[in-house]
């Protein structure tokens, strides 16, 4: 009989959660689709809910794990729809050089919207 190849994968244990480590991915290589979609919220749990992880540039007390149940998910679908949506149609509108505008647009919204956004998370979010 041959031996058994030394396994791919590697399990460890992080904060009570068990995490698969690919040991022949490379350093360089792409990033993965986990983390791609790192910002978007985890599977939902038995009980309907999903934890989101947010950020300290929208989020006055983030990063932080909020629990959305189905009402918080759907609210946030609606608000990512609605940005991406307006962005698409003033770019289509007034060409992409107004997508630069909108980035500043942004970042001053970002600012002195932290502590609104922060309110909307927290009406949101499940205890």
């Amino acid at each position: 009989m041959t031996e058994v190849p030394p396994s791919r994968y590697r399990v460890v244990e992080r904060g009570r959660r068990l995490e698969v480590i690919d040991t022949r991915v490379d350093p360089g290589a792409a990033p993965s689709r986990r983390e791609v979609l790192r910002g978007l919220p985890n599977k939902t749990r038995f009980d309907g809910t999903r934890e989101w992880t947010t950020r300290g540039w929208y989020d006055a007390g983030g990063p932080r794990r909020v629990r959305l149940g189905p009402v918080g998910m759907q609210a946030l679908g609606y608000a990512a729809i609605a940005v991406a949506v307006a962005t698409v149609t003033l770019a289509v509108l007034f060409g992409p050089g107004v997508l630069v505008g909108l980035a500043v647009m942004a970042a001053l919204a970002t600012q002195h919207g932290r502590p609104w956004l922060t309110r909307q998370l927290d009406r949101i979010a499940v205890e």
